[in-house]
């Protein structure tokens, strides 16, 4: 156990920090979580899935042992529940399948930087600690969103297919990949680069066999491993909505969503450009994007895995913004802090974001990751679901924090009465806690060297 610890300290305090920021948070119950929650409330209170959602039903299954143990807790049932903020069971599934798959992205993430810059692990944990907090994973990671999930399921099942090889690993790649589909559809665009990554790793495995042999058994593995998901999801669709290929979108009585392919058309370029550049874009809202798209590209240098692991990154990344592009909504994905559907692909950047603080000009990577990190911290601490008629976001949760209109948390609920001076003292505790914890993380780091 000492010997676990001294090894993998670092990565617990970084998941640390991430979840006291994100856990104590309370969301509102908006069209989005309620459709996710009402599905996870049939499986336990009704035992059926005939309480149909229009997402896909892998995050409310996951979200099912959560909502179990508040039910056996005593908690009311979903379908009673009169409260538009601080429902403890929207809360639970909420922590289970968002705020703790956000902190376990953190180790996720350094361990994807640790690759780019081995000997640097402050520059590898820096980058971790800046995605988490300076990009919409924060924001989602307080919301009954399946975002931060897929994003988790999606970069865990590319660090294995790429990152060695051997049947065991492949077959987890596999099963994470597909995982990742049943949470949210478009990813399967993802795992295509996951099977890619493990065909890429096989060419190099070394002598044994032909390399058209080597490849095949590697997809094949991988294909192994996903396939129980999509048997799985394919009974879902059956059960649910008539045959294994039918979606819910098909029966969606949004307009938008009888476009194109259930919603999804091909991009155009100034919607690209809005994805990127809007008002609430990746490159302008969340600048520690930018740089870590430039540490990707400086990567792609090297030889081997990190340069592999760059060019995944970027792929990912244009893949979602594109599929963002087309989409028949908003540029945003409707109420949301920014381009929602590109989130998934954002871990897939830690790569770069380490290549970036362990530059000579880390001090710019620096000045990107704070004015990051503090427009997501007043985005999650006020209202980040920001509706598309707001037309500055960033100025709306200035104006929302400024007049006092924060965010409900864990302790804020406690504080009675609710005067200013304690409703302030329970927003800045696990904020406090949290940049202790990051002290610790530091110095865990630097036992490691810069």
């Amino acid at each position: 156990m000492v010997r676990w610890w001294h090894a993998h300290r670092a990565e617990v305090w970084l998941a640390v920090v991430v979840a006291l920021v994100a856990l104590p948070v309370l969301q509102p119950l908006m069209a989005q979580q309620a459709s996710r929650y009402a599905l996870t409330a049939a499986i336990v209170d009704d035992g059926t899935v005939r309480l149909y959602s229009d997402k896909a039903p892998g995050q409310p299954v996951w979200g099912v042992p959560a909502y179990a143990a508040y039910r056996a807790l005593g908690g009311s049932p979903a379908a009673r529940s009169t409260q538009a903020v601080g429902d403890l069971g929207l809360w639970s599934v909420s922590a289970w399948s968002a705020a703790l798959p956000a902190a376990a992205l953190g180790g996720v993430m350094r361990r994807l930087g640790r690759r780019a810059v081995p000997g640097r692990p402050v520059a590898a944990g820096a980058g971790a600690l800046s995605l988490a907090l300076g990009t919409l994973l924060l924001p989602f990671a307080t919301q009954l969103f399946s975002h931060v999930l897929a994003g988790l399921l999606g970069v865990a099942a590319w660090a294995l297919a790429a990152g060695g090889t051997g049947r065991g690993r492949w077959l987890a790649a596999g099963a994470l990949a597909g995982a990742a589909v049943t949470v949210e559809y478009p990813m399967i665009l993802l795992a295509a680069v996951v099977v890619t990554g493990a065909a890429w790793r096989a060419t190099r495995a070394g002598p044994g066999g032909s390399p058209a042999g080597r490849i095949t058994r590697a997809v094949g593995w991988v294909a192994a491993g996903g396939l129980p998901f999509g048997l799985a999801l394919a009974a879902y669709h059956w059960a649910v909505f008539g045959g294994p290929l039918a979606l819910p979108y098909h029966f969606s009585q949004f307009a938008a969503h009888a476009q194109g392919v259930v919603g999804a058309q091909l991009p155009e370029a100034a919607a690209f450009a809005g994805v990127l550049a809007g008002e609430r874009g990746l490159l302008t809202l969340t600048p520690i994007v930018a740089v870590a798209v430039i540490g990707l590209a400086a990567l792609l240098r090297r030889p081997g895995l990190a340069r592999a692991d760059a060019v995944a990154g970027l792929v990912a990344l244009v893949v979602l913004a594109a599929l963002m592009a087309g989409w028949s909504g908003s540029d945003f994905g409707g109420a949301s802090p920014g381009p929602r559907y590109v989130v998934p692909a954002l871990p897939w950047l830690a790569a770069g974001a380490a290549r970036a603080w362990a530059a000579r000009w880390w001090p710019v990577t620096a000045v990107a990751a704070a004015l990051a990190t503090a427009a997501m911290l007043v985005a999650t601490f006020t209202l980040p679901l920001a509706q598309p008629s707001q037309e500055f976001a960033l100025g709306w949760w200035v104006q929302n924090a400024l007049a006092g209109d924060w965010a409900s948390t864990l302790l804020t609920r406690a504080v009675a009465p609710a005067t200013a001076p304690g409703v302030a003292a329970a927003l800045l505790a696990p904020l406090a806690a949290a940049a202790a914890a990051g002290v610790a993380w530091w110095r865990a780091e630097r036992l490691g060297g810069w």
